[in-house]
């Protein structure tokens, strides 16, 4: 699982606009947890590091994604052994604005909770 409730501003983007961001996630492993443990630590990384981002959420979302993939890939032919997978469901938050993004078979299901009293 990965929660930042608050995405900073790379230094080196400090002349673009930058809305408040924030990222949570869910990895399910199979076969080994490497590739669970690898998007844990990176996939965040990948999304935010595309040009794209914050601007364009999903096109960020999908390059981030693809690049994470082909690094494991790469990490994976090293390490022959290793075998391991992982479904991912991702929820971006830019600014008002709210990014679901799954790989695999995990889903989500976002639902709206407010007490009201009369």
């Amino acid at each position: 699982m990965s929660i930042l409730l608050n995405v900073l501003k790379p230094k080196a983007r400090a002349n673009e606009v930058w809305p408040q961001c924030s990222y949570f996630a869910i990895y399910d492993g199979h076969s080994g947890s490497f590739t669970s443990d690898f998007l844990r630590d990176n996939l965040h990384k990948y999304i935010m590091q595309e040009p794209s981002f914050p601007s364009n959420p999903i096109k960020a979302l999908k390059e981030g994604f693809a690049n994470a993939e082909r690094a494991i890939l790469e990490i994976q032919a090293k390490k022959s052994k290793d075998k391991s997978g992982s479904c991912a469901v991702v929820l971006l938050i830019v600014g008002d604005m709210c990014y679901i993004a799954n790989v695999g078979d995990s889903r989500a299901i976002l639902g709206m909770y407010s007490s009201f009293q009369s």
